[in-house]
């Protein structure tokens, strides 16, 4: 620099001595070029400035990043101000970013600053109904949401995929989606001679893909008009209704309103981010009456499709199709009409999901079915339902489900005996003749939490006779005794070298108690702990050298620069041996986010499930050895991954009043912990009304077992949001279990 300080500064973040030049500079180019003096409408800071090292270079911390945010925002405001320009401001790339960044600390002083998240490849999980931001009010105290943007899209690339993916985007809730790819639109850009009055003159062409054409068909077909509801909220296919742009006098246009089916978002989705996630499609389609011309089909290009024999015939695959009336007086009314009433083929006609029983066995235990006819006009069948070799009551019975209907079925287990394991195969078959039989299989587990007082020692011999939750990684070697499952203490044989693991849950009046025997012969010597951290571990010193080269940091600055990666206390990035717990509890009025966008239904889109979660870590002996129980979640907290010279907020920290033992031997891990009833206090409030509770586990192992999850490909959960950290595989906290007596 101009000192003649050598700087070890391995990131794109400028010295804090230029920050009010680079206000500046924002100022002069927003007032230049901003809206409406020109064409820009939003300004952020960094691509994906991801902590550690993002894609564009980025490696400062987050305080850092907070400073040059500030300098842009002022920036911005100087130029709102004079010339008067309207151009927003916007965070970080993605969600994730956005929350650790701006807000880690429980106070929101950024949110003035927030008019838009902007978002990379998140698909339908969006923090749209995240409570603060949706309700935010701008200097006037108007109502100013802060706006969903997709700025960069790997998914919607393709002609095909344009109508249906940025139609659900619209659904969840974004206000701008189209964020495709560029090399998506544009072949590259060409020199070609032409022939002119002048003589031979060349030009330079870009030469569009099919692709961009399919764009323009979106913003013709939807552009501004905004998403009403889902037509079919408790059924397939995916049919979304757009009401039409106002009228001269600001009135909706009723006539103008447009339609998108889709038959299968699971083709540009993970099929198993979705409701209805196990329906099965073969050769589907919905066949529409359209005898009087009152409305038409519109193929991913915003042409006209001819309608044949009187009949719209939609193949429901991945692909979308719009649907418009003739612009007559009730012509929408007839198609949403016709919508309703059409002939759905190729598709399951239920979907059937299991919760588990809680009770044990032969103490008036019930398997739970939630049957859903999933089209649009009743099916009758036959339900049939085996659970190993135990007896169930009404096994064998005929029903009708109205359209779109969920029928609750609870059947009593008559006879059989407990399973060492804890677990039950279950066959569910619905047969509905014509319509085609439905079979769902699933080991079903007694979801009971015992009520014992054990000692905290990692030994789990007191932990004999509980019933275990196992959890495992697909196609890995399982126990070879299921007696293992009665004997906790027990390491587990060599043939189980990872992906295996069996929890047990307790209760007392003082503690919830959390036990777990883990396949593990990857020993990781321990994580660092978070309590009173040296998070200066993890940037440069003051003094570095390199190639025999004294570096110094100027003095007065703070050294925000990465100089490693950071290890988060989630365990999984990178991954430690660790094991996360979670605690579904709060009712929907109390959570912080929507249970589902406005005009959708449950499970469509993504929002967190787990109110309570905590990490129970081994700490490494250069770290002072021992446990940690660090509190990654709690109600009031700020969503945050608890990143070095991340901003503290006051509900930060480890869990003191709680107990945590972690021993093994050279192929089985043991964890076990007691969190004391008031760091969970609503939690404690289930148990005290007779309600239930959901919860899971999470068990992470530094030799990457894969996503090993309680809840994961269960029937009644989906993958969405639970355990930190966001970018990992992680399976919704829907798990229910009882307290036992």
């Amino acid at each position: 620099d101009a000192a003649g300080n050598v700087l070890p500064i391995m990131d794109n973040a400028w010295l804090p001595k230029y920050d009010d030049g680079f206000q500046e500079y924002v100022r002069k180019i927003v007032a230049e070029f901003g809206w409406p003096n020109g064409p820009v409408v939003g300004v952020k800071l960094y691509n994906e400035p991801w902590e550690g090292g993002g894609i564009d270079g980025w490696g400062a911390d987050i305080p850092r990043y907070q400073q040059m945010y500030t300098a842009m925002a002022k920036g911005v405001e100087q130029a709102r101000r004079e010339p008067k320009v309207d151009v927003l401001l916007g965070g970080c790339d993605s969600t994730s970013n956005t929350f650790d960044k701006l807000f880690p600390t429980g106070d929101e002083p950024f949110l003035k600053w927030l008019d838009f998240t902007s978002m990379h490849y998140q698909g339908m999980n969006t923090p749209a109904g995240y409570k603060p931001w949706r309700n935010r009010k701008d200097a006037s105290g108007k109502p100013a949401p802060v706006r969903m943007w997709d700025t960069e899209s790997w998914v919607a690339n393709s002609d095909e995929r344009i109508v249906a993916v940025l139609s659900a985007y619209c659904s969840v809730g974004y206000e701008r989606v189209v964020g495709t790819f560029a090399d998506g639109f544009i072949a590259g850009v060409e020199t070609i001679k032409i022939r002119t009055e002048k003589g031979t003159e060349e030009l330079f062409i870009k030469r569009p893909w099919s692709v961009g054409a399919a764009v323009a068909g979106f913003s013709a077909m939807i552009g501004d008009r905004p998403f009403k509801e889902l037509l079919f909220k408790n059924g397939l296919p995916w049919v979304m209704v757009f009401e039409g742009l106002p009228d001269a006098k600001g009135n909706t246009s009723v006539e103008d309103g447009t339609i998108v089916v889709v038959g299968d978002l699971g083709m540009a989705f993970n099929k198993d981010t979705l409701p209805f996630r196990t329906v099965k499609r073969k050769d589907a389609r919905m066949i529409i009456a359209a005898t009087d011309e009152a409305f038409q089909l519109y193929d991913s290009y915003a042409n006209p499709v001819p309608t044949k024999d009187g009949k719209i015939t939609l193949p429901l695959d991945g692909s979308g199709y719009y649907l418009r009336g003739n612009g007559k007086p009730g012509s929408f009314a007839k198609l949403i009409e016709a919508i309703k009433v059409s002939t759905i083929e190729g598709i399951d006609p239920v979907e059937i999901k299991a919760r588990d029983m809680l009770q044990p066995i032969n103490q008036n235990a019930k398997l739970r079915l939630s049957i859903t006819n999933v089209l649009n006009r009743p099916v009758k069948g036959t339900l049939n339902v085996e659970i190993g070799s135990l007896v169930v009551a009404e096994s064998r019975q005929d029903l009708t489900i109205q359209a779109n209907e969920t029928r609750e079925i609870e059947l009593p287990i008559t006879g059989g005996n407990a399973s060492p394991d804890n677990t039950y195969p279950l066959k569910a078959t619905f047969n509905a003749d014509r319509d085609g039989a439905v079979t769902l299989e699933e080991s079903m587990r007694v979801n009971l939490i015992a009520r014992r007082t054990p000692a905290i020692d990692g030994k789990l011999d007191d932990w004999a006779g509980a019933l275990g939750q196992t959890v495992k990684v697909d196609g890995v070697a399982t126990p070879t005794t299921e007696e293992r499952a009665w004997r906790p203490w027990e390491k587990f044989d060599t043939k189980t070298v990872r992906g295996f693991a069996v929890g047990y849950l307790g209760y007392d009046d003082k503690n919830f108690y959390f036990a777990a025997k883990i396949a593990d012969r990857t020993a990781h010597p321990g994580m660092h702990r978070m309590e009173n951290a040296n998070d200066d571990e993890w940037f440069y010193p003051a003094v570095v050298y390199r190639d025999g080269k004294e570096m110094r940091w100027p003095e007065g600055v703070p050294r925000y620069s990465y100089a490693k990666q950071p290890e988060l206390p989630a365990g999984n990035f990178p991954n430690r041996d660790n094991v996360l717990i979670g605690f579904n509890v709060l009712s929907e009025a109390e959570k912080t986010y929507l249970p589902f966008m406005p005009g959708t239904r449950p499970d469509y889109g993504s929002v967190p499930t787990n109110d309570y979660e905590y990490a129970l870590n081994p700490i490494a002996e250069r770290y002072g050895g021992g446990t940690e129980i660090w509190r990654m979640r709690t109600p009031g907290m700020p969503e945050k991954n608890f990143y070095p010279h991340q901003p503290k907020g006051p509900l930060d920290g480890a869990v003191k009043a709680g107990q945590l033992a972690i021993t093994r031997d050279d192929q089985t891990r043991f964890v076990e912990c007691a969190i004391p009833w008031s760091e969970i206090p609503h939690a404690k409030r289930a148990l005290d009304e007779g309600k239930t509770i959901k919860f899971s586990f999470r068990v992470n192992d530094d030799a990457g077992a894969g996503s090993m999850e309680l809840s994961r490909n269960r029937s009644v959960a989906k993958r969405g949001e639970s355990f930190g950290v966001a970018w990992s595989e992680h399976w919704t906290n829907e798990v229910e279990f009882a307290f036992g007596k």
